[in-house]
């Protein structure tokens, strides 16, 4: 591998890795960047001529490539270069392998999920201080795309924002990997905001909702959620001995919090049979009281507006209290009214809610 992909350039084969079976990725054991075989006055004809069929590449959105040294920029009309001259604690690099890719003597290579999320970490600085982005805003979308990495959805690779999800994908990583591949890089750019992220953020998440609606319930209060403990994540729950007389051989919540007792499950409204859908919501809440559970359904509807969320976080802290005590869920409703919190979570909705008037499509 002698040409390494950077930036959204790399995100974007990166997320088209997960979702197209003509584009594979696989470790590299590359910790740094390595000098081109290819003589730098070519290397920007024969990185943009090569990728052309798996990247959009125009002026509007050049070919990012990451540079070893300064002296080895790409200089090129549709290629912009990033310096990365250190070396990494771990492998770093994905070889990139695909019968779209024209034919060549030169191996691609595109950055690990942790890579990418340092590099996102880099660029969201460049923008705070360039004044078009506020701080929580940065924090929002590092972590939204940790969840991604470790969930079970895809977001669209060229337009992530506005474009369709997959879902039922393999998770890339585990909040593991990127905390342990951030710890050896203390002295770079980015690393104490990816870190951060990396500590908000959830894994197992099948979908976008499932992520808004961890982080609005786990965040601590300075954030704009409520402090709840990190909820476990579509993991199935151990009915033990207590699980006499369950309908359900096996219950796997959306999202469930063991100290508090609670669990939530999101209704995407895509059931076709609205009768079974009503039936089946019955026996799950039965089984959720019989283990002793206090569970909460939860549709697009209680997030759609930032009102909306508000109530159902009152909600949640409501039906929390039992086990959280009167006085620290009298707190947390108290703060649900601070202005500057309501601001944080306004962020939150905005930058995390689908596109459109719809939910996607929620898989689990």
């Amino acid at each position: 591998m002698d040409i390494f992909v950077s930036g959204g350039s790399s995100l974007e084969l990166l997320r088209r890795s997960r979702i197209d079976n003509q584009v594979t990725v696989a470790p590299t054991g590359l910790r740094r960047v390595r000098r081109s075989a290819c003589p730098y006055e070519r290397l920007g004809d024969v990185a943009v001529d090569r990728l052309s069929g798996l990247l959009a590449i125009n002026a509007a959105h050049p070919l990012r490539l990451h540079a070893p040294d300064p002296g080895h920029r790409v200089r090129h009309r549709l290629v912009a270069s990033d310096m990365c001259s250190v070396e990494f604690p771990a492998t770093a690099f994905l070889g990139l392998s695909s019968p779209l890719l024209k034919p060549g003597t030169h191996g691609f290579a595109i950055d690990v999920p942790q890579l990418s999320l340092l590099q996102l970490a880099r660029d969201r600085q460049r923008r705070i201080r360039r004044g078009i982005l506020e701080d929580f805003a940065a924090l929002v979308d590092l972590t939204e795309f940790t969840n991604e990495m470790c969930g079970s959805y895809g977001r669209d690779p060229r337009d992530p924002l506005r474009g369709a999800c997959t879902y039922g994908l393999r998770p890339l990583q585990r909040l593991e990997d990127f905390s342990g591949f951030l710890a050896g890089c203390s002295r770079m750019r980015g690393v104490a905001l990816a870190r951060q992220a990396a500590h908000l953020a959830v894994e197992s998440a099948a979908s976008p909702m499932e992520s808004l609606l961890a982080l609005l319930l786990s965040l601590p209060p300075e954030l704009g959620g409520i402090g709840l403990e990190k909820p476990l994540v579509n993991q199935p729950l151990d009915l033990g001995p207590s699980g006499r007389g369950v309908q359900h051989r096996r219950l796997r919540p959306d999202l469930y919090f063991p100290g508090l007792e609670l669990a939530l499950e999101y209704d995407s409204g895509e059931w076709h049979d609205l009768a079974e859908q009503r039936r089946e919501d019955v026996r799950r809440m039965q089984d959720y009281a019989a283990l002793g559970i206090v569970a909460c359904p939860i549709v697009f509807d209680d997030l759609r507006t930032p009102a909306a969320a508000e109530t159902l976080l009152a909600r949640v802290i409501s039906s929390s209290s039992r086990h959280m005590g009167k006085r620290l869920a009298r707190e947390r409703l108290d703060l649900l009214g601070d202005p500057e919190l309501r601001a944080r979570r306004r962020i939150l909705l905005r930058r995390l809610l689908p596109r459109g008037r719809r939910p996607p499509e929620c898989a689990s």
